[in-house]
């Protein structure tokens, strides 16, 4: 695992409409794009099954640049693969927040991102906050599918703004 501050590359899976906390264990993400299987892959290759993971900021983009994603990830480990056919479900655990600091596109066909970590978010009386939890908790329960998207639309544009703070 990298040590803070310390800069280190890893390969990066690209979410389109989903944010991995850090601290949350046995969360379940399908990748079929190409990109995101190679990347999973690479992750798996090695011994430690590293992997960043970062959501885009419009999930239409098929292909998205640095530009399409957020700035703030967070580093997980792959902890189970399942190949579907058409698409791969691995099961990660996120471990930390991380700044993405370089993102480029391995000759073996994935992204791969240089990344820092970063420490978590706090308030101003400085105790550590979950936003997630903070949010989630004092947010009634979306009735539908779309309530739940414009939810976490609105919970990554919050954490957008509050990462560029610190």
């Amino acid at each position: 695992m990298p040590s803070k501050k310390e800069k280190f590359t890893l390969p990066l899976l690209i979410t389109k409409s989903f944010t991995v906390f850090p601290g949350k264990k046995d969360i379940a993400i399908d990748a079929g794009r190409d990109f995101s299987v190679k990347a999973i892959n690479a992750s798996r290759d090695n011994n430690s099954s590293l992997i960043l993971v970062v959501s885009q900021k419009d999930a239409s983009i098929d292909v998205p640049t640095q530009k399409d994603l957020y700035e703030i990830g967070t580093l997980c480990r792959v902890t189970s693969y399942s190949d579907m056919k058409t698409y791969v479900r691995v099961r990660i655990m996120g471990s930390s927040r991380v700044k993405i600091n370089n993102v480029s596109f391995d000759a073996s066909g994935f992204f791969v991102a240089d990344a820092t970590k970063v420490d978590d978010v706090i308030s101003d009386d400085k105790k550590v906050v979950s936003l997630e939890n903070c949010y989630f908790l004092l947010k009634p329960k979306p009735r539908n599918k779309i309530e739940q998207d414009q939810d976490y639309d609105a919970l990554k544009k919050y954490i957008s703004e509050s990462s560029s703070d610190t």
